[in-house]
């Protein structure tokens, strides 16, 4: 059935309301409001029934599945017709336009966009949103190698998020933004209740455009404005970075690429680089690595762990378990000696890594608490070009328990980044790291 060719009559009995109560904007609302729950009988995309996408995205090779239109005979076994109230809220729109005091202000479409984002915030969940079609494009940019906005890798540390990292030639570098600037406003609204997830939807967007930023200096203990214009930012997602004849530091900043093949290409390149070079030992840095394809991390690991190990068990919304195990018969880097970095910007598919290597190989981890992110998210399209984000499963390490903020990857060695020293260019982790690799 096409989304746009809805009749209000497959509504009439559901909802208790003839056409002529409620009017072509009620269909509309409502259709809107289904397509936002059907996500949560959706499916998953993905190869040989683990390879799933962390997030679903979009990318140019897979597309997301749209989000499904239920038939009349399906909604009135999902929905409760008496929970909501169409009238009330045409109502409301009504009451803003009569008698708010700048009719200017007064955007019917913005007021629109804004309740399709507080229905999906009422689940209470974070990680469960929905996204106008500006939104969704700039997501979607974030998982390829260059995207627009002002270009800082994030921690969050003692509730708050920090900057841990300020990427070259990046707009933020050029406003002179430093490691240790803790985020207060963005376009003068409080974010410290925010996730890294939201904050980041607020910093970036499209290049030329201005963002303005209230951070706190603990150095000077002022706070700073900064006005700055975004920018195309391009990382790395791989790098191998030799400190010495021995050592390699494989530094990881996400799990994505357009594909999780094109990933899978670079990390492939990377082993190869530090074999043929003869490192015998690395530290994998997962410091600000916010995640990306679940597969991603699974297949970095089967170049650590020997075959049948357990990486992380999969909760589904029914309650069943599906283990996910490593599968390759030959772990390229098996014999390396490794130490692992991780921060309060490491997240989901990057500590999935962490946990499984730290239980597995019992190799020692360095720097501070994760962030605890042990959800899955699958994307589904809607027909206004925006889209909903949805989780879908939760995250079990190996050791049985829930990774989320309570049970984040807690280090062996727990020592918090020096931000006078980072900016003179000593990263206090990394010294510590080598110290323990060397021992």
């Amino acid at each position: 059935m096409d989304n746009k060719d809805i009749r209000s009559e497959a509504y009439s009995s559901l909802l208790g309301h003839k056409q002529s109560q409620k009017g072509i904007f009620n269909i509309i609302i409502i259709v809107l409001i289904f397509s936002l729950v059907s996500g949560f009988l959706g499916y998953y995309v993905g190869d040989n029934g683990y390879f799933r996408y962390l997030t679903g995205l979009l990318n140019n090779e897979s597309r997301s599945p749209d989000a499904k239109i239920y038939t009349e005979q399906e909604l009135a076994t999902i929905i409760n017709p008496n929970a909501y109230d169409m009238n009330l809220y045409q109502q409301l729109i009504a009451n803003l336009k009569d008698k708010y005091v700048d009719p200017k202000q007064i955007d019917e479409a913005k007021l629109f966009d804004s309740s399709l984002k507080g229905l999906v915030e009422g689940v209470g969940d974070p990680a469960t949103v929905y996204m106008n079609p500006e939104d969704f494009k700039q997501y979607q940019q974030s998982f390829s190698g260059t995207f627009e906005g002002i270009g800082v890798r994030l921690e969050y540390d003692k509730n708050r998020i920090v900057v841990s990292d300020v990427i070259q030639n990046s707009p933020a570098e050029k406003a002179d933004v430093k490691e240790g600037y803790i985020f207060l406003q963005v376009d003068g609204k409080s974010v410290e209740q925010d996730t890294l997830d939201e904050l980041v939807q607020k910093v970036r967007g499209q290049s030329g455009s201005k963002v303005k930023i209230k951070f706190f200096d603990t150095l000077r203990n002022e706070s700073i404005d900064k006005e700055i214009t975004r920018g195309p930012v391009n990382v790395e997602s791989i790098r191998v970075i030799r400190k010495d004849q021995e050592t390699a530091i494989l530094e990881v900043s996400r799990f994505t690429e357009p594909t999780v093949e094109e990933w899978e290409r670079k990390w492939d390149a990377a082993v190869k680089e530090i074999n043929d070079k003869g490192y015998s030992k690395v530290i994998l840095d997962l410091r600000g690595n916010l995640g990306g394809y679940l597969a991603a991390g699974i297949y970095a690991a089967n170049d650590f762990m020997e075959p049948g190990k357990l990486v992380v068990t999969e909760r589904t919304r029914n309650g069943g378990d599906k283990e996910v195990k490593t599968t390759n018969n030959n772990p390229k880097l098996k014999d390396k000696k490794v130490v692992i970095l991780i921060n309060g910007g490491t997240a989901s598919a990057a500590e999935i890594l962490a946990g499984a290597l730290s239980y597995n190989n019992k190799y020692k981890v360095v720097g501070t608490k994760s962030y605890g992110k042990g959800t899955v998210q699958m994307t589904y399209k809607l027909y206004n070009g925006g889209a909903i984000k949805i989780t879908t499963e939760y995250w079990l390490l190996p050791n049985g328990k829930r990774l989320d903020n309570q049970n984040p990857i807690t280090p062996d060695t727990d020592i918090t980044q020096d931000p006078v020293k980072f900016r003179e260019g000593v990263d206090i982790q990394l010294e510590k790291a080598l110290e323990i690799i060397n021992q």
